[in-house]
């Protein structure tokens, strides 16, 4: 009389009747293993979506402390007012810079000059970088901006030809020309 097989610790006949039991524990080991992926997957873009808004209020606040500190820096509102005061000493009756006023900045640029340049740089980096929220910094700053480069562009100009280098303040170009597209819109950075 034969007896069941023995493999291992269990019979072949045992193993026939757990065949439809271990097909069960493999549909929820898959199904575990579906939701798990899919949870891991909405974790990633829960993350994702954090660190974006994250993003976007570092940009704003850092919106918000440019437009400060042109308000309330006293450092900062005596350049701006020397700068308006060598644009209004040096406007000719074209309403652009006199020539030898421009050539004479390329050769000694005046620090007020310099350093409206080097704000606007800056700022034109921080929005092309996306650092800082370019909605806000165009609903606050477009006009002034096109209003400077309109005399700044003539400083420039003669900066870059006498350095022989067409990339001086390029940032600043290329935000003053972007904002006065007219099909311009500016982009929000969510």
């Amino acid at each position: 009389m034969s007896g069941p097989t023995v493999i291992g610790s269990q019979s072949t006949a045992a193993a026939g009747s757990l065949s439809p039991t271990l097909s069960f524990f493999e549909f929820h080991s898959l199904i575990a293993m579906y939701l798990g992926a899919i949870a891991a997957i909405l974790a990633v873009l829960l993350g994702a979506y954090q660190l974006l808004r994250l993003r976007r209020e570092a940009a704003v606040r850092e919106a918000l402390e440019f437009a400060r500190q042109e308000s309330s820096s006293a450092e900062w509102l005596k350049i701006r007012a020397d700068y308006l005061a060598f644009i209004d000493k040096h406007e000719g009756s074209d309403g652009r810079l006199k020539e030898s006023v421009v050539a004479a900045n390329a050769q000694n640029m005046d620090d007020a000059v310099y350093a409206v340049l080097n704000r606007y740089e800056m700022l034109a980096l921080a929005v092309r970088r996306k650092a800082i929220d370019e909605k806000f910094m165009w609903e606050v700053w477009r006009y002034a901006l096109s209003r400077d480069w309109h005399y700044l562009s003539q400083i420039v100009q003669a900066l870059r030809n006498q350095a022989n280098r067409e990339t001086l303040f390029c940032e600043l170009e290329w935000l003053v020309k972007r904002w006065e597209r007219p099909s311009f819109k500016p982009r929000d950075l969510l």
